[in-house]
């Protein structure tokens, strides 16, 4: 059954399924990488299940017909995951719950643009406070409902600085009768909440999905990287103490 949130221009925020209560787990940390060194690889979530896609998905639109532009973020605390210094991301993961046609058409060709942001810590999370980092456009289609797509992101964070990634999901309204798109989410719980914002809907600033009621919509991101532990340095290259003493022979 759909659920609904009114809200202003008559337009609606439209749930693929009931939403139940949001958990939050027991607060351990998710995706933390293992440091082998100065600089590792790191994958980082904050969502407890990434590969279990439910429609549970909410979108500013008009139920089964189309939804508007609608933005799908994730704020990133790094000090969860990895430890003080630089992360050099190199791919976005992201579920899709959904791409139709309002007159069951096979849908054309519909790109997302993926962004990724660095915010201070101190900062409010709003748009005005996002420092865009690196952006690209994933075309998305009905054979990658229920999958987990990747979108190949260069971005640098520096130190000391968080990261903000997001979905841009254009107007389906103006792709032939309507078209809606929702990317994957489940009700698994995360590390912290998914946030929207769908100026259509009156959410002209990112607001967290429990917030308006939608606690499960918890949408699925991962992002791949190196974390350098040499905060504004250079990476410096992994050696051992039999190998510094041979320096010295």
């Amino acid at each position: 059954m759909k659920s609904l949130l009114y809200v202003a221009l008559g337009l609606t925020l439209v749930g693929t399924a009931a939403n139940a209560a949001f958990n939050a787990g027991d607060g351990s940390l998710v995706g933390v990488g293992t440091l082998a060194g100065p600089r590792a690889p790191v994958s980082i979530t904050q969502n407890f299940d990434t590969t279990t896609i439910e429609a549970v998905q909410v979108a500013c639109g008009v139920g089964g017909v189309y939804t508007t532009q609608n933005w799908y973020l994730r704020r990133f605390f790094l000090g969860d995951h990895m430890a003080p210094g630089n992360l050099t991301v190199s791919n976005v993961f992201f579920g899709v719950e959904q791409v139709d046609m309002a007159d069951g058409s096979a849908p054309p060709a519909y790109s997302v643009n993926v962004n990724v942001y660095s915010i201070d810590p101190a900062d409010a999370f709003v748009f005005a406070n996002l420092n865009l980092a690196g952006s690209t456009s994933k075309a998305v289609g009905a054979a990658d409902e229920g999958s987990i797509v990747s979108a190949a992101v260069t971005a640098l964070i520096a130190c000391e600085q968080d990261m903000v990634v997001a979905i841009d999901a254009p107007d389906g309204s103006l792709v032939g009768a309507g078209l809606q798109f929702r990317p994957g989410a489940n009700s698994a719980g995360a590390l912290y909440d998914a946030y929207i914002a769908a100026a259509d809907c009156g959410l002209t600033e990112p607001l967290a999905v429990s917030d308006i009621g939608f606690f499960d919509s918890q949408t699925i991101f991962v992002v791949d990287g190196d974390n350098d532990e040499n905060c504004g340095g250079t990476p410096t290259e992994e050696t051992t103490w039999g190998a510094i003493k041979n320096l010295y022979n």
